[in-house]
């Protein structure tokens, strides 16, 4: 970082009345590495705007999917309703299970995609 000095000159008495002086200085290398800071930082910031571009397409999917299998699981209660045979409900229980597991399962990667987008955010603000 650079140097700053502040300073008044005067006697005692003068030094109210006077102007404050500020005086920065910076070495070669600090330039350098100012330079090198703000590179990393943009590249920071484009590698975490593909990344949340890409959740973002993830998380349409996994929405799309979730809805699919919601419609499924509709249409399976659907036919259940309809069934006369015990197996056959015994069979369509299981399945109707199957599918709110799966749905259950795809809101849990929702969630896990969002809190991706979030903590990149979160690393670029810093």
């Amino acid at each position: 970082m650079p140097t700053v000095t502040f300073g008044r000159r005067g006697t005692n008495e003068e030094l109210q009345t006077k102007e404050t002086h500020i005086g920065i200085s910076f070495n070669i290398n600090q330039v350098w590495d100012i330079n090198d800071s703000y590179n990393k930082r943009d590249a920071l910031k484009i590698k975490a705007l593909r990344q949340i571009e890409t959740n973002g397409f993830i998380i349409r999917k996994f929405i799309d999917r979730k809805y699919l299998l919601k419609d499924r699981l509709w249409k399976f209660s659907q036919i259940r309703k309809s069934m006369d045979n015990p197996m056959d409900i015994a069979t369509m229980d299981e399945k109707i299970d199957e599918l709110k597991v799966k749905i259950q399962e795809i809101e849990i990667n929702i969630e896990k995609a969002y809190a991706e987008i979030e903590y990149a955010c979160v690393d670029v603000e810093r």
